[in-house]
């Protein structure tokens, strides 16, 4: 279409339309220099200290938006509002960063997104009351946790002093506890020291999960340490080896026990100590044995009523070898060495003839040793040694004849200790009549004997002359009766 056919009015506006688009132009081709023509390559653009502005999108169709007026030389998108602002960076130490106004070490990085999107940051975190989701569970010291793991895993609730399971009713199971302090190391105090129990103790659970028994003071300012089985089972108290139970205070039993369940038993149901009474007694298959009261103690009685009484059969000694045995009836037998000290020296048939004066001389023609027991005769010394101290009985007889045919009187006395000391008490004499005449004489008396003294005997005539005399048969013995 032609100008020839367009109307005066349309020819009028075509021409301030073309004064503006020539203003425009103008304008373009003055700054040609700030722009870069679209082509393939990379191309410099220096804005100088102009400002690019623009109200819509700046397009890199292929290429990067770079960077670099930072000290470090690393290429970066960084934005600043001012040098004393915090940088925003994209690219440098990772994806996204963001330093403080210092800006010179890897510790000014207060924020960083690595390209594997771990994130670093210097400083708190205030989440503003939001949450922090889908985080794993933890596995090192630091790590966080969510409330679910902490549930899970925190058993105790503490209020004030006291730390307790959350769950009522859950059981506290420890494999192993060591408690290193020198101070009591472990307290349980009833609710007059603190705490809100009525009582301080230690539960044991039985099998079926109940309540076994308890170590501890049974009710509230209960000062009694108790040990309590309050199931069928036992308390057992085991040491190995030379191990042994040993109780440094009195020992108080407050069961009394019965025959049938004494209350202080050995491995036995029916064998052990019981009280009835006023006396203890002692049961050996369900069979009393000994009762001691306030009078003495019985054995084979119930009811003593000396310091010791013994109903039945006893004996004293060793093994069967050395004792004495009284049975029901009181009668007695000494068996083996057992029994009062006893000994005896004799001499049967003598020939040999003995000289006499007024000068004692000692009758020293015994040849054999008697029976004995716990003494000592020795016939061939002529006396016979006592071994305990006591009370002897002495016994005597004498078969003598006159060999020095005249007549005088002769006398037999009791001596201990070669002679050096008399007893007056066993004296016996009489006369012996001319030729061959015999007599008899016999001489007995208790004596008092230490251990060790020796019993003689000696014999003297009236006749200041000597005179002879045969002792043909002599018999001495000696008997403990009593102590000293």
């Amino acid at each position: 279409m032609g100008l020839s056919s367009l109307s005066s009015q349309d020819i009028e506006k075509f021409l301030v339309l073309t004064e503006i688009l020539s203003a425009d132009i103008v304008e373009i081709l003055e700054n040609a220099d700030k722009f870069v023509p679209y082509i393939n390559a990379t191309i410099d653009v220096d804005l100088g200290s102009q400002n690019l502005t623009t109200t819509g999108d700046i397009l890199l169709e292929f290429g990067d938006l770079v960077s670099e007026q930072n000290p470090d030389t690393v290429d970066a998108i960084r934005m600043k509002a001012t040098s004393s602002d915090v940088d925003v960076v994209l690219g440098v130490g990772g994806c996204f960063n963001i330093w403080n106004a210092t800006d010179s070490v890897p510790t000014d990085n207060i924020f960083n997104v690595r390209d594997n999107g771990d994130v670093f940051i210097t400083g708190a975190i205030d989440m503003n009351s939001n949450q922090i989701n889908e985080l794993t569970d933890p596995t090192a010291n630091q790590d966080a946790a969510t409330k679910k793991y902490v549930d899970d895993n925190d058993f105790w609730q503490r209020v004030g002093t006291v730390l307790s399971p959350k769950t009522a009713g859950d059981d506290i199971k420890v494999s192993g506890v060591t408690i290193l302090d020198a101070a009591p190391i472990l307290v349980f105090r009833d609710s007059n020291g603190a705490g809100a129990a009525s009582t301080g103790f230690i539960e044991w659970k039985d099998s079926g999960g109940g309540r076994a028994g308890y170590f501890g003071n049974a009710s509230s300012g209960d000062d009694d340490l108790s040990w309590a089985n309050e199931q069928s089972g036992h308390i057992k108290i085991i040491t190995t080896g030379a191990g042994e139970l040993q109780v440094s205070a009195p020992l108080k039993i407050t069961r009394d026990g019965s025959q049938a369940s004494p209350a202080l038993k050995f491995n036995d149901t029916d064998t052990g100590f019981y009280k009835l009474g006023d006396s203890v007694r002692f049961s050996l298959n369900n069979s009393t044995k000994m009762t001691i009261n306030s009078t003495g103690v019985g054995v084979g009685t119930e009811t003593p009523d000396t310091k010791l009484q013994v109903v039945g059969d006893c004996k004293f000694g060793d093994d069967n070898t050395n004792y004495v045995s009284i049975d029901g009836t009181g009668d007695v037998v000494f068996v083996g060495g057992a029994g009062l000290p006893f000994a005896e020296i004799y001499a049967r048939d003598n020939t040999a003839t003995t000289s006499t004066s007024t000068t004692k001389t000692q009758v020293l023609i015994f040849d054999t040793n008697g029976e004995s027991n716990n003494m000592t005769p020795d016939h061939a010394q002529d006396h016979i040694t006592a071994t305990k101290a006591g009370k002897y009985k002495i016994d005597a007889s004498i078969s003598i004849k006159n060999s020095s045919g005249s007549a005088h009187v002769i006398s037999l006395e009791m001596y201990k200790n070669d002679g050096t000391g008399v007893f007056n008490n066993i004296h016996a004499g009489r006369t012996l009549g001319t030729g061959a005449d015999v007599g008899n004489l016999t001489m007995s008396g208790i004596v008092d004997l230490a251990a060790n003294d020796t019993i003689e005997i000696w014999i003297t005539s009236d006749s200041a002359a000597a005179r002879t005399v045969t002792v043909e048969d002599i018999n001495f013995c000696a008997i403990q009766i009593g102590g000293t």
